[in-house]
């Protein structure tokens, strides 16, 4: 036998073994259940939330079912499975990461809002659990709120720092940047010879503002919307006839307090 075929033969039995101990049963020989930081959690109440047990064979479809289960159960910010070799079969280690309690919620800047009901958008009071990932959540519904009081630009951030005194609990800080209150009082372009006003205002998502804004919402300033807009104003020339047309990026004027004017300035080009 050459040495190439040599080779070849060790290396398929080396994949057949490591294909035999992958396949073979491995039993669970112990589950532990370990905190990734400070926040004090409850190994029962772990275990309670798994399938797993020791002396059962480890399987690893069922690991992830309890994965899924650790991190929908509600009081668990993070989850994972760890699997570590003992003698003939594994040591499984679940990691998790506990949701601490707020001990308070202050909120600063809500000057127009009003603390009160963003705090009752957040829908956060003292001992109620509290991470990054559900206050992600809790603040797009104060900056839904803010936008149809026309403050588009209104940002939501937020601190958690740890009580030392009190562990599992933090003190919730929430910063709002109001921005500044934009009504769309009027869409003008300029350049348009083709396309009429009208035809461009009814092509696009954004709105002006009108004497129904108040049950409508029309007028309200979406600056994602008004840059997508660009495209369907385009389609509007090319449909004129005007293949090369091009809209430049709208400027923003206020007009007064709270009124802006969006200007759109439209090169229609050769015919």
């Amino acid at each position: 036998m050459s040495g190439s075929s040599r080779r070849r033969l060790a290396l398929l039995a080396a994949a057949w073994l490591g294909w035999a101990v992958a396949a073979r049963a491995v039993v669970v020989r112990d589950i532990q259940v370990v905190a990734v930081d400070a926040t004090p959690i409850s190994a029962e109440q772990v275990l309670a939330q798994v399938s797993a047990r020791v002396g059962a064979e480890l399987d690893r479809g069922a690991l992830s079912e309890d994965i899924r289960a650790l991190q929908q159960a509600g009081v668990f910010s993070y989850a994972e499975a760890r699997v570590k070799a003992e003698g003939d079969g594994v040591i499984l280690i679940f990691a998790v990461q506990g949701r601490p309690r707020a001990r308070m919620l202050r909120i600063t800047g809500a000057d127009y809002l009003g603390n009160k009901k963003a705090r009752t958008q957040l829908e956060l009071g003292s001992g109620d659990l509290v991470d990054d990932a559900l206050l992600g959540q809790r603040a797009q519904k104060v900056r839904d709120a803010y936008r149809k009081d026309f403050f588009p630009e209104a940002q939501v951030t937020w601190t958690l720092t740890p009580v030392a005194e009190r562990p599992g609990f933090v003190d919730v800080d929430i910063r709002v940047d109001e921005g500044r209150r934009a009504v769309v009082r009027r869409i003008l372009f300029k350049g348009n010879r083709r396309a009429r006003r009208k035809e461009l205002l009814r092509a696009m998502a954004q709105r002006q503002s009108s004497w129904l804004t108040w049950i409508t919402n029309d007028g309200i300033y979406e600056p994602a919307m008004v840059l997508s807009d660009r495209e369907a104003l385009r389609k509007v020339l090319m449909g004129k006839g005007c293949l090369a047309a091009t809209v430049s990026e709208p400027a923003i004027r206020y007009v007064g307090r709270k009124k802006i004017g969006i200007i759109s300035e439209i090169e229609e080009g050769p015919l």
